[in-house]
């Protein structure tokens, strides 16, 4: 679904389609959906509309950036099954992947964080980054620059993913699986996207309150989760990557990473553009 959005999002912009080339399906907006998405597929072609800023086809988004969208969004749809991931336990403890393998897996992630980067400057800003004073203005009430390029850039970058370890670790990895803590058994549990959908069609968004979705989760032939990553795009890129603090709900002052190590028992890395992955804590 997010590359068939972010496909029709580029062929709008490039004035390819026509409103009456939208189906009914195309209109609807999920819960997935980000609002300034939501708004053009409701309301096709009126970006400043929609964001409050002039439409970024027509400052320029290159035909190579256009190009790239496209064969991505292509790439995204082929994705191998994934296996169920289970958590590392001393019962059941992760196989590590080959020291060279993981490097190129590594590689990789960032090889696709900075192309999302990069794809986002030529999109928005001719090619540069984004300054601190443009990162605070807002392109819609209560959205900032900074708020939608992070979205943005975690769309875009998803198809440069899959079709990376779709190569290099076909059905052992998963983007954004959500993990929900059970309060009957006190074990966190993984939602499969069937049962997320549902949940949220017959309770709304707030029945995933308390879940995480971490951006990367890789597993070893078993199934059992081995690493997790975070991608971070700082805005400005000058500003250090780091891990948020929850500001409400049940896990109300702790730390992103802390919750994530302590739901998937395995310690979560940041990737950003500038500084790559991060290295492992000793």
């Amino acid at each position: 679904m997010a590359a068939r959005l972010l496909l029709l999002l580029v062929l709008l912009q490039c004035g390819c389609l026509a409103e009456s080339a939208l189906n009914e399906a195309d209109l609807q907006c999920g819960p997935r959906d980000l609002t300034v998405e939501c708004c053009l597929k409701k309301n096709p072609g009126q970006w400043e509309k929609c964001t409050g800023t002039p439409n970024p086809g027509e400052s320029g988004v290159s035909e190579e950036v256009k190009r790239k969208l496209m064969q991505g969004a292509a790439a995204g749809t082929a994705v191998a099954v994934a296996l169920q991931p289970r958590f590392n336990s001393a019962e059941q403890r992760g196989v590590e992947l080959a020291a060279d393998l993981h490097a190129t897996v590594e590689k990789a992630i960032w090889r696709c964080v900075r192309g999302a980067e990069q794809e986002a400057r030529d999109a928005f800003f001719g090619g540069r980054s984004p300054t601190a004073e443009q990162c605070r203005q807002l392109t819609m009430p209560g959205q900032t620059w900074a708020m939608f390029l992070g979205r943005h850039k975690h769309k875009v970058v998803k198809p440069c993913l899959h079709a990376a370890l779709g190569k290099l670790l076909p059905g052992r990895y998963l983007l954004e699986p959500r993990f929900q803590f059970n309060e009957r058994t006190g074990q966190w549990e993984y939602l499969d996207k069937k049962t997320e959908d549902q949940l949220v069609s017959n309770l709304g968004v707030i029945a995933l309150e308390g879940s995480i979705a971490p951006d990367i989760v890789l597993m070893d032939g078993e199934g059992v989760i081995i690493h997790v990553y975070d991608m971070k795009f700082p805005c400005p890129d000058s500003n250090p990557a780091g891990w948020s603090i929850y500001r409400s709900g049940r896990w109300t002052g702790d730390r992103q990473d802390e919750l994530y190590l302590a739901a998937l028992h395995v310690r979560p890395r940041i990737v950003s553009p500038r500084d790559g992955v991060e290295r492992p804590k000793r």
